[in-house]
């Protein structure tokens, strides 16, 4: 399966969405912000960033800003409260590939996993003119 970097500064809610990822077959790192995270993406790189963008020293916007910057290929998908419509907003234009609510249940989180993750779909052939 993949292999998900977690960034949540809270340790329960970083414990639940890991359980979760496990229970699907993925292999999650787990780090409590965005330093350490983009420390460990350049060295072992990840299938996908799951980053809370809630908590202010998990600084998941500032992550996935350098992740973009530095042309980091990895998917990003966000999680913030449910009321955060500005911040999901913010968030996709700025290049994550989708957005979270919190709290998290667990279908809507295995849902985006498998999206994000699936392959692009070939792009149709021209049929000759």
């Amino acid at each position: 399966m993949a292999r998900i970097l977690l960034v949540d500064e809270d340790r329960t809610a970083r414990a639940s969405v890991q359980a979760a990822l496990r229970r699907a077959g993925h292999e999650t790192a787990c780090h409590d912000g965005a330093d350490a995270a983009l420390d460990a993406i350049r060295t072992a790189p990840a299938d996908l960033v799951i980053a809370d963008m809630e908590r202010p020293g998990a600084g998941g916007m500032r992550l996935l800003q350098e992740i973009v910057r530095e042309r980091i290929d990895v998917p990003v998908v966000m999680m913030g409260p449910a009321d955060s419509v500005d911040e999901a907003v913010e968030a996709m234009e700025n290049g994550a590939r989708s957005f979270l609510r919190k709290p998290l249940e667990p279908g809507q989180l295995t849902a985006v996993v498998s999206r994000v993750l699936a392959p692009a779909p070939a792009p149709e052939a021209e049929a000759p003119a």
